[in-house]
Protein backbone atom coordinates (compact mmCIF):
# COMPACT_ATOMS: atom_id res chain seq x y z
CA UNK A 1 0.00 0.00 0.00
CA UNK A 2 2.68 2.35 0.49
CA UNK A 3 4.32 1.72 -2.85
CA UNK A 4 1.09 3.00 -4.19
CA UNK A 5 1.21 6.35 -2.03
CA UNK A 6 4.90 6.95 -2.77
CA UNK A 7 3.82 6.82 -6.66
CA UNK A 8 0.92 8.44 -6.87
CA UNK A 9 2.49 11.36 -5.22
CA UNK A 10 5.88 10.96 -7.55
CA UNK A 11 4.30 10.14 -11.03
CA UNK A 12 1.96 13.55 -11.40
CA UNK A 13 5.61 15.85 -10.62
CA UNK A 14 7.25 13.39 -13.16
CA UNK A 15 5.06 13.76 -15.87
CA UNK A 16 4.73 17.67 -15.05
CA UNK A 17 8.53 17.67 -15.65
CA UNK A 18 8.30 16.04 -19.32
CA UNK A 19 5.49 18.39 -19.79
CA UNK A 20 7.44 21.04 -18.96
CA UNK A 21 11.16 20.33 -20.95
CA UNK A 22 9.58 18.76 -24.06
CA UNK A 23 6.10 20.36 -24.23
CA UNK A 24 4.69 16.93 -24.26
CA UNK A 25 3.56 14.15 -21.80
CA UNK A 26 4.25 11.02 -24.52
CA UNK A 27 7.67 10.66 -23.53
CA UNK A 28 7.18 10.22 -19.99
CA UNK A 29 4.18 7.95 -20.42
CA UNK A 30 6.55 5.95 -22.53
CA UNK A 31 8.70 5.63 -19.75
CA UNK A 32 6.75 4.83 -17.43
CA UNK A 33 5.75 1.98 -19.62
CA UNK A 34 8.98 0.88 -19.65
CA UNK A 35 9.66 1.24 -16.08
CA UNK A 36 6.07 -1.00 -15.22
CA UNK A 37 7.46 -3.44 -17.97
CA UNK A 38 10.56 -4.32 -16.52
CA UNK A 39 9.24 -4.26 -12.60
CA UNK A 40 6.65 -7.20 -14.24
CA UNK A 41 9.97 -8.96 -15.98
CA UNK A 42 12.04 -8.84 -12.92
CA UNK A 43 9.52 -10.32 -11.25
CA UNK A 44 9.86 -13.34 -12.40
CA UNK A 45 13.38 -13.68 -10.85
CA UNK A 46 12.42 -12.63 -7.55
CA UNK A 47 13.03 -15.51 -4.79
CA UNK A 48 10.24 -15.96 -2.28
CA UNK A 49 11.21 -15.12 1.08
CA UNK A 50 12.49 -17.47 3.29
CA UNK A 51 10.47 -18.58 6.90
CA UNK A 52 13.79 -17.07 8.38
CA UNK A 53 13.80 -14.12 6.56
CA UNK A 54 10.18 -13.12 7.69
CA UNK A 55 10.82 -13.75 11.24
CA UNK A 56 13.50 -11.34 12.08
Amino acid sequence: MMILVIASAIGPSFLAIFKDKLGSYQVGLYGCLILAILIFILTFFARQPRKSQLLD
